[in-house]
């Protein structure tokens, strides 16, 4: 039972009793390896890839996190990177990487050698990050598919054909009556990829004398959030911030 535990930069955590195993183990390298940085990563790749014996537990973590940190300077880093590829729940995912300064949005492709998160930014930039502190969780959110151009409901389906017929007179080719629903009679004129197009649009259709609106169409989408902390500077070497 662990009721003030303190770690990293003041935090404090607690944890109950009977749930978990904590154990200290000191491990000393002859020198610092240049992959330094993926350590606690490939400790993990270690112990997940085995299946533990409850009442074996501790002696089974050592049995394999023994001989991965005395590999660990001569590991085949990009073997390693596969390795961790099976327990990686964010490839593929759309992130939100949030640090004090801004906001970056894009796919996550992995990991690198060193342990840093790959992203590909919507903007089609790499951007690697590595942190001392990564937390993480799941929001939803809307994601802008194109924009519909339309006309209001009209009161009767003659109304509306004799809109349609009027606007096709003006080289307007796109159109269709709504027939049944909600928004019966009204007048579709098409789905834009962006917004500028759309207004555009819709401000023909109105020179023409209707009342054209236009509606963004969205698509619910589930980001993960990732709070991105890195105490000494985005350009700090990945040495010292792992030793924070």
């Amino acid at each position: 039972m662990q009721t003030a535990g303190r770690g990293r930069r003041g935090r404090v955590w607690q944890s109950p009793a009977r749930k978990n195993i904590y154990f200290s183990l000191r491990w000393c390298f002859d020198q610092v390896p240049e992959c330094y940085g993926s350590l606690s990563l490939q400790v993990g790749v270690a112990i997940m890839d085995r299946s533990l014996d409850r009442n074996e537990l501790v002696g089974l973590l050592l049995k394999h996190l023994l001989p991965a940190l005395k590999n660990f300077p001569e590991a085949d880093q990009m073997q390693f990177t596969q390795d961790w590829q099976q327990w990686d729940i964010l490839a593929g995912k759309q992130v939100q990487v949030h640090s004090s300064a801004q906001v970056f949005s894009g796919v996550v492709q992995g990991i690198d050698p060193q342990g840093q998160l790959d992203v590909l930014l919507n903007s089609g930039e790499q951007q690697f990050f590595s942190s001392a502190d990564v937390s993480m969780r799941k929001l939803q959110t809307l994601e802008t598919l194109n924009y519909l151009v339309y006309i209001p409901a009209q009161t009767t389906p003659e109304a509306a054909q004799t809109i349609v017929e009027d606007i096709s007179r003006h080289d307007v080719k796109q159109h269709l009556i709504i027939e049944a629903g909600p928004y019966k009679n009204a007048i579709s004129l098409g789905f834009f990829n962006t917004l500028d197009k759309a207004k555009r649009h819709t401000e023909y259709i109105r020179y023409l004398g209707y009342d054209a609106r236009y509606a963004e169409q969205t698509e619910g989408q589930q980001v993960f959030w990732l709070d991105y902390d890195e105490p000494f500077g985005s350009n700090t070497p990945v040495m010292a911030w792992s030793r924070a």
